[in-house]
């Protein structure tokens, strides 16, 4: 009887879990889709609004991304930091720039908001960035490559210009740039440094942001395309979407790194 009583104390102990992590996993990866679809759905209707060219259409539907993807954020229970809520907060802003701040210069309100917004990304990574923790080879590689960034930049500059651009609109749009370079490169460092999946996760999305303002510069100097515009949007969304996967894998790293006192004494009172 004992005996008996062994094994269904063993089982209790070891198949729950493992039934548990099972729907867990389950529940995450049907979260997962569920996300990715409303980051899709969100593509689609801002490339059609684009291809409408419907001015009024496509400031009112701006707005909505960030709103619409944190509510499915919140659908499990997720939490925000600081940082990432001030993010949000000027990235939204930015986002409204033409219905909200309609009197202002649209560009320099968007470039401002949004300069704002990826220096609270740079506030967040930048204590993860162990620059003085990297070989030799590994800090003069880094330095070469924010370098080659920066007189990539210049040279492009240079050469194109931002001749449909105001001076305050030139300034602001450069100053957001410099940030998105420098996001960038933090982001790569931190990257190098731990190579884990929320560094890979905020790289990609930085990375996003990266492309998206390069394609932002080359539809204000000189080349208004449809096709660029769609790109320019998707890609941005895209880096808010992997944003958004970051935040939730590391509310995944803490809840999996919390002490399992408690279940050990379950456990031991179990068996007790």
């Amino acid at each position: 009887m004992c005996c008996f009583d062994g094994i269904i104390i063993i089982i209790l102990k070891f198949e729950i879990p493992t039934y548990d992590i099972a729907m867990k996993n389950w529940n995450l990866f049907t979260f997962n889709k569920v996300f990715f679809a409303a980051y899709f759905l969100l593509a689609v209707i801002n490339s059609l609004a684009v291809f409408i060219e419907d001015d009024v259409f496509i400031q009112s539907l701006r707005p909505l991304s960030i709103p619409v993807l944190l509510i499915f954020f919140y659908l499990r229970k997720n939490e925000i930091n600081t940082s990432m809520v001030f993010f949000l907060f000027f990235a939204f802003l930015s986002e409204s720039a033409v219905s909200i701040f309609s009197d202002f210069n649209s560009v320099c309100t968007e470039s401002m908001f949004l300069c704002i917004a990826f220096i609270q990304l740079i506030v967040l990574m930048l204590p993860r960035f162990k620059f003085t923790q990297f070989d030799g080879l590994i800090k003069v590689y880094l330095l070469m490559m924010f370098g080659v960034a920066l007189f990539f930049f210049k040279v492009l500059y240079d050469l194109v210009g931002m001749p449909f651009l105001e001076q305050a609109e030139a300034m602001f749009f450069s100053a957001k740039s410099m940030v998105v370079v420098i996001l960038v490169f933090i982001s790569y460092g931190v990257y190098l440094h731990v190579q884990s999946k929320q560094s890979i996760l905020f790289l990609i999305a930085t990375v996003c942001f990266g492309f998206s303002n390069a394609l932002d510069y080359l539809n204000l100097s000189f080349v208004n395309n449809l096709g660029f515009l769609v790109i320019n949007r998707v890609i941005y969304l895209l880096g808010l979407y992997f944003v958004f996967k970051f935040i939730i894998e590391e509310n995944n790293c803490k809840v999996s790194q919390e002490p399992e006192m408690q279940e050990s004494f379950s456990g031991d009172n179990i068996l007790v």
